[in-house]
């Protein structure tokens, strides 16, 4: 009898990251014709994106008499970290949203940040609530194009998997 084997086939180029700005003071001011800017894909420059929790989920503390009690906390805020090719479009479109946020106090609001994979919503997608560009990335200017990691603060990450 023939072994059934399990297969899956992964590319970065398959994901999309999606900053929704829902604030029509910050669009005017970027020059946004929609809602949205979308990173990722094939060819957009986009090294990779890690998301991380700040908070475990689950903590456990025991006492030397051998008990424990196992805590649980509900803090969902994290990061959403990007590396991506300086020479990337969004570069400047970050630096414009950091501007923005150090020099106008009308843009108080923060976005939305949504990964998924391109076309498919029957997949892992995670997304960060009220989020922030923490600072302007460490820009180097050398012989070669180089990459630049940028991190995003978010209020909340949430993580979704489809239903069976």
């Amino acid at each position: 009898m023939a072994t059934a084997y399990q297969h899956a086939s992964y590319s970065l180029a398959d994901y999309i990251l999606t900053i929704g700005i829902d604030s029509a003071s910050l669009q005017q001011k970027l020059g946004l014709s929609e809602n949205k800017i979308s990173i990722g894909g094939e060819g957009q420059f986009l090294g990779s994106v890690k998301v991380a929790l700040e908070t475990p989920q689950w903590s456990t503390k025991a006492d030397s008499t051998g008990a424990w009690v196992h805590s649980k906390s509900y803090d969902q805020h994290g990061t959403f970290e990007l590396e991506i090719n300086q020479m990337a479009p969004a570069v400047i479109r970050f630096i414009g949203i950091v501007s923005c946020y150090y020099s106008d106090t009308e843009v108080k609001d923060g976005f939305t940040l949504t990964l998924k994979k391109a076309g498919n919503n029957e997949t892992f997608n995670v997304m960060g609530e009220d989020c922030r560009i923490v600072r302007i990335a460490d820009q180097s200017f050398g012989n070669e194009a180089d990459n630049q990691t940028w991190t995003f603060t978010a209020g909340r990450i949430t993580f979704s998997v489809p239903s069976k």
